[in-house]
């Protein structure tokens, strides 16, 4: 064959597979996709989704709504999202954008320069009921102030706010875009801290906007004009060891930005998708677009999700969850159910032993711990919890009760559940018990089983006792390794013989 026909040859293989590597290198970087469902010749902008990932809201202009810029929900099924909804019961007649689901489900956040407020723009929350919003109430004025307050931003815990603020230039009767900096403020005793302009390498006065707080608490991504991206918004990271610590470690997302605009962002709870807003194809209004995921940007954290419900009966509960780092109980944080379908969610990041305790009137509260400090993957957890509610004969088991080896001394880690126990029957003077022990019998052990049992059920009702409970409200009863529950041939069956239970008995 002559140098043409090899040419030839050659130039028609190169065609046939070059698309195909094409493809492999857009499925290496990650594929865009405009959200169609959502888009429209109007602009769609700053979308949030919630952390089950089951409805979105985002702003827009479009036609049928009730101002400037309204605020419209689109919820996920079946691989597609529905067509928008205006959310008639946030929206006023003027400028409401710029949203933020909390991680917990339970709030939403947005901007309006509505009337009443402090300022040009404030910042305003609004709580969900199943799936109904309460009137927005303005943040308030330790926030809000007579500039633009924007874009905000709430930690995992619900306990740091990251915001942007835009001085208003008085002289011109405008704000002064040019000069927007994130700011941030912390919860404390239900109160906010007077916000603080955070310093460089976060600000640098380049149009610096759109803060998003990863779920590792650790991980701050923003937008920003700065030198050195890709476009003219591009996506920014910044690192904390800790929070409340500097930020460092200044990283441009090159993976994602192009040459467009990339702003106004939101990533799905375990960060495999990527929604926002961009003028993609030199088009004038912005679109939303979703990105496949495929580095990691912050550290791995684990998400409960589920619902909270009577057990007897299976209606749900609004519970408060409390989540405490077991070797340090001064650091927690406390999230609630949704009131009207007792939904939950509840993000842990990586490095803690947590205790993870929900509670409602009337019911034992149910205690778990989930050591997550060598855990290398982002996941979602689906948790249902069923509540025992405090009635004669009922019967609950606390799995957070420990013991040393083939001893009945309670390990410290212990104190967690029994203080909560001793609390619960401090406030009902009327409640008695009946304390079961249980172990796994094991042969190699030379301890009586059923003596072991009865000694750390006797335990337990020594700690409440010293906690204030009158001992004439306790019982106690070992029952050594005869109701097993599990098999004692491996670990995971011991485990679960060695219990202690509680049963509430009549009053006298």
């Amino acid at each position: 064959m002559d140098h043409t026909g090899k040419l030839s040859k050659n130039l028609f293989l190169l065609i046939l597979i070059l698309p195909l590597l094409l493809q492999a290198q857009a499925q290496e970087s990650g594929t865009w996709r405009p959200v169609d469902e959502i888009n429209t010749s109007y602009n769609e902008f700053s979308p949030t989704i919630s952390p089950d990932g089951r409805f979105m809201i985002f702003s827009s202009p479009r036609p049928g709504g009730l101002g400037d810029n309204d605020l419209w929900i689109t919820w996920y099924s079946n691989n597609k999202w529905s067509a928008p909804r205006n959310m008639a019961g946030l929206n006023s007649p003027y400028h409401d954008h710029e949203p933020f689901i909390t991680y917990d489900g339970n709030a939403v956040l947005f901007s309006s320069d509505r009337d009443g407020g402090y300022g040009v723009g404030d910042l305003y929350i609004s709580y969900r009921n199943g799936s109904s919003w309460q009137s927005p109430v303005n943040l308030g004025p330790g926030i809000n102030t007579a500039d633009s307050e924007k874009m905000p931003s709430l930690s995992m815990d619900n306990k740091e706010l990251f915001f942007c603020r835009i001085p208003v230039n008085y002289r011109k009767r405008s704000l002064d875009n040019r000069r927007i900096q994130i700011y941030y403020s912390r919860n404390a005793g239900n109160q906010w801290t007077r916000p603080e302009l955070q310093p460089s390498p976060l600000n640098q006065m380049s149009m610096d906007c759109a803060p998003r707080i990863m779920p590792d608490n650790k991980t701050l991504l923003f937008c920003s004009q700065r030198k050195g991206g890709k476009g003219g918004y591009d996506i920014w990271a910044v690192k904390r060891d800790k929070p409340g610590e500097d930020w460092h470690g200044l990283t441009n997302l090159s993976f994602i930005n192009t040459a467009d605009n990339e702003s106004h962002f939101t990533f799905t709870i375990i960060q495999d998708r990527l929604y926002l807003a961009s003028q993609k194809g030199d088009k004038n209004d912005y679109d939303i677009y979703e990105y496949i995921v495929k580095q990691r940007i912050a550290d791995p954290s684990i998400t409960l999700q589920g619902r909270i419900t009577n057990i007897r009966n299976g209606k749900p509960l609004q519970a408060s969850i409390t989540i405490e780092i077991v070797t340090n109980t001064e650091e927690k944080f406390e999230i609630s159910s949704d009131p009207v379908t007792g939904r939950y969610s509840v993000t842990l990041p990586k490095g803690d032993n947590y205790s993870i305790a929900v509670e409602a009137d009337g019911y034992m509260f149910h205690n778990e711990r989930m050591d997550l400090t060598r855990l290398t993957n982002s996941r979602i957890i689906k948790k249902d919890v069923g509540l025992h509610p405090l009635v004669t004969g009922e019967k609950f088991s606390l799995d957070t009760i420990y013991f040393d080896g083939d001893s009945y001394k309670l390990r410290d880690d212990s104190r967690i559940s029994l203080d909560r126990l001793g609390d619960i029957l401090m406030n009902n003077p009327e409640i008695r018990i009946m304390i079961k022990g249980h172990v796994a019998e094991v042969r190699e052990s030379k301890i009586d089983s059923q003596w072991l049992s009865e000694q750390r059920a006797d335990a337990v009702k020594q700690y409440l006792t010293g906690h204030g409970v009158s001992r004439d409200r306790i019982q106690t009863k070992g029952f050594g390794g005869s109701r097993p529950i599990g098999s004692n041939a491996t670990e995971e069956g011991r485990q679960l013989n060695r219990r202690t239970e509680f049963e509430i008995l009549p009053e006298k």
